[in-house]
């Protein structure tokens, strides 16, 4: 009599099931994927927008230089007579900076007001632009007090921007001095500084009113009342800049659109900057569908060996009884199997161990000898003990213990030793090796180089640079050891094959010692070494 459960509705059902379990978990993942990929790639943006309005205000400030040297230089004038002899060198500095169309000043003696224009290329005073003159006059008869002052003046066909100080010198006498930047020709400057950056940038006053932008022919316009908007909906960690998700006509483009304030000298203006959401979103949803179309077609598939292996499910049952005679069988082939296996897993670890020697002899061997070459004639001294512990570094690479273990003191030992050699090369970049190990735990063993295999890993896999130091941390921790460093991984950097990482993970395999783990721990990677104890090694 046949069991209920090879019946055709018992399979089918079971079908169903699997396709149901596996469309679910796809859509799942393909849920969690969009959602942190989403996050990432807002991340990314906010990274250009912080780097670029970083180089725009640096910018700026350069351009306001010399204004910011012409007010610290007229601080210091006391009497009408200082003024007079301060006036070239003031003209220069108002003058000097990048793009600076013009500078001027005006010097006003009781009712009596002098107003010169300085030509940028020749040096040369004579009379301003009347709207600019028109400008000036209107702020020195002003009762507004404040000494710094900015705004934008139309001079001729162009919109300019305008940036003066206030100064009095004695008695009756007062000093008005500014620069004037023509903004179409900032817009130009601005576009060599930072013409193939990844983000476009927009400048506009509080009125509305384009101080710079990549279409240059909208520059001194202004906005469209639907664009008449300086915050987004969502704000940064800052608490002034904001963001949110937007389309750039310019770019023709969906983008991440920022708002920050940008106040420049006396002007109080806001920075727009688009980020284009890159080609990491469409090939998101490209995995996402694959993901999707692989979880599907796994499932049809199985339905379809489901339904294949009906038969044979039947037959097998009918032959239950034969089955039960040759179990025994089965098993002791199942032994001699696992012995095999031991066999093939001890060989393998003493493989990869001799694969870490071959890998260690040339490459650090090289590197070793260029670092040594260095120091022969500037440091003969440390040459020499550079020597010595590239020779002791060798000497036990070269004669590894049988038994595929040494002793912690032994091991920590040979790791000081390469950290050495290591920090020759690397000097700086490299920070002091932090080492804590218990004297309950020098006698204890580890599989051999495995210390020094985890050093290894961390300078190859990660950035290792003055500016960002690599540190490396080995303290013991109850029935092990822990090896951690910074994680600042190299960009770089081709797929590791976790050479090194599989040799651990078989010895440890063989001696049968369980806990070996590793992994990224927040902005670490920490790998936890169980030390092996005498009565591992004599396990059958």
């Amino acid at each position: 009599m046949k069991s209920g459960i090879y019946s055709s509705k018992y399979f089918i059902g079971i079908s169903l099931l699997l396709l149901l379990i596996f469309t679910g978990i796809a859509l799942v993942l393909k849920d969690k994927f969009t959602s942190r990929t989403e996050r990432i790639s807002t991340d990314f943006a906010t990274q250009i927008f912080k780097l670029q309005s970083l180089v725009l205000r640096d910018e700026f400030n350069n351009i306001l230089e010399g204004h910011q040297t012409a007010k610290e230089l007229v601080a210091q004038i006391k009497t009408d007579a200082d003024l007079e002899h301060a006036l070239p060198g003031l003209s220069k500095l108002l003058t000097g900076g990048p793009k600076v169309s013009n500078g001027w000043y005006a010097i006003v003696r009781k009712q009596d007001t002098l107003i010169r224009w300085i030509d940028k290329t020749t040096g040369e005073t004579k009379a301003a632009d009347p709207r600019l003159e028109n400008w000036i006059l209107e702020c020195i008869r002003s009762s507004d007090t404040t000494r710094n002052k900015g705004d934008l003046i139309q001079v001729a066909d162009a919109l300019h921007w305008v940036e003066a100080s206030m100064h009095p010198i004695q008695g009756t006498v007062t000093l008005f001095f500014g620069i004037d930047i023509q903004l179409s020709e900032l817009q130009q400057h601005l576009w060599t500084v930072n013409g193939e950056g990844r983000a476009i940038a927009t400048i506009v006053d509080n009125r509305g009113y384009y101080i710079s932008n990549p279409e240059e022919t909208l520059v001194g316009t202004k906005l469209p009342d639907s664009l008449m908007k300086f915050s987004g909906q969502t704000m940064l960690a800052d608490s002034v800049s904001s963001y949110e998700a937007n389309y750039s006509s310019f770019l023709q483009l969906p983008v991440i659109r920022y708002y920050t304030p940008f106040r420049v000298g006396s002007m109080n203006w806001t920075m727009i900057v688009d980020t284009p959401l890159f080609l990491v979103v469409e090939d998101t949803q490209a995995i996402e569908r694959y993901i999707l179309i692989i979880f599907v077609t796994s499932a049809l598939i199985i339905l379809f060996f489901v339904g294949i292996s009906q038969a044979k499910w039947q037959q097998e049952f009918m032959l239950r009884q034969e089955a039960e005679m040759s179990k025994q069988r089965l098993t002791l082939e199942k032994q001699a199997l696992l012995l095999t296996t031991e066999k093939q897993k001890t060989e393998n670890a003493l493989l990869q161990l001799d694969k870490l020697k071959e890998k260690v002899d040339p490459h650090f061997l090289f590197n070793s000898l260029t670092s040594l070459n260095g120091l022969i004639e500037e440091q003969p001294e440390l040459a020499k003990s550079f020597v010595v512990k590239l020779s002791r570094v060798y000497r036990y690479v070269l004669d590894p213990p049988e038994s595929g273990l040494a002793e912690v003191s032994q091991e920590m030992r040979f790791a000081n030793e390469y950290f050495f050699l290591l920090q020759i090369r690397f000097g700086a970049a490299l920070a002091p090796l932090s080492i804590d190990i218990h004297k309950d735990h020098t006698n204890t063993l580890l599989p051999f180089m495995s210390i020094q295999t985890l050093i290894e890993n961390a300078v190859k896999h990660n950035v290792v640079s003055k500016s960002a130091p690599l540190q490396i941390d080995i303290k013991s921790n109850h029935e092990g050891i822990i090896v951690t460093n910074n994680l600042q991984l190299r960009q770089d950097q081709k797929t590791s094959g976790k050479h090194g990482l599989k040799y651990l993970e078989k010895t440890f395999t063989f001696f049968k010692v369980s806990g070996f783990k590793y992994g990224i721990e927040g902005d670490k990677f920490v790998c936890f070494l169980p030390l092996v104890k005498l009565q591992n090694t004599l396990a059958p």
